[in-house]
């Protein structure tokens, strides 16, 4: 849901619910939807949480290899997804890393052992740039993100 369909939803729906699932990464941050849904109780879950999933073309950034989430990782002795899952902890939204290898799924259970500084939240912040790797207006004309049907 986005927020104003969430907003939408709430005016009628007897049960609030309880998980607003996502696509939200440090490009794509949705803050407005993480304060409502945190204003009305409701969990935000991140979907595709490290950036991108089947859905990134071959010439799209991707946040596991940014300069900032690697500098930070670096510093910390961590993998740049651990330095994203912890974001997404501290942000207060749960995730659903994907994963088929062993030693990614260790690594993404490890993000409790370690915290992110002020500033390390504050220089993934300024990473946003309402980026999404899930667009179906290209895919289908639907308009997800924007309301608009043209």
């Amino acid at each position: 849901f986005t927020v104003p369909l969430l907003h939408d939803l709430l005016t009628y729906a007897k049960i609030v619910p309880a998980v607003n699932q996502v696509e939200t990464h440090p490009y794509g941050q949705q803050a407005g939807m993480l304060q409502y849904c945190q204003k009305m109780g409701i969990q935000l879950q991140a979907y595709s949480p490290l950036g991108y999933g089947e859905f990134k073309g071959k010439t799209e950034r991707a946040v596991l290899t940014d300069p900032v989430i690697q500098a930070i990782a670096k510093r910390l002795g961590k993998s740049t997804a651990q330095v994203v899952l912890r974001w997404h902890h501290q942000r207060g939204v749960c995730t659903i890393p994907k994963t088929i290898r062993e030693n990614e799924l260790r690594e993404n259970l490890d993000v409790y052992t370690f915290s992110l500084t002020a500033e390390d939240m504050a220089a993934i912040q300024a990473l946003d740039s309402n980026y999404h790797y899930l667009r179906p207006r290209d895919w289908f004309g639907l308009p997800l993100w924007d309301g608009n049907l043209g």
